[in-house]
């Protein structure tokens, strides 16, 4: 019987399988190499709540997935 982390890695892979948009290219800072094939996933018009409840924005979100990318740190 497969542990919970397989499946969990088996059901991330297959949603970047079906859902990706396509694949990017990350820069790291400091001249390091590029790091080329990331899987992404982009969405646009990404939602914001507030106080006077939800409002559309135009920022774009980008997800990948952590594997691809273990060495990034989140800003």
């Amino acid at each position: 019987m497969p542990a919970f982390g397989d499946r969990v890695a088996r059901l991330d892979a297959r949603v970047m399988r079906l859902l990706k948009d396509g694949c990017a290219e990350y820069q790291p800072p400091g001249g390091k190499p590029p790091v080329r094939g990331v899987e992404v996933m982009v969405d646009e018009n990404l939602m914001q709540n507030g106080p006077d409840g939800v409002l559309p924005t135009e920022a774009v979100g980008i997800t990948w997935r952590k594997a691809q990318l273990h060495d990034v740190t989140r800003l």
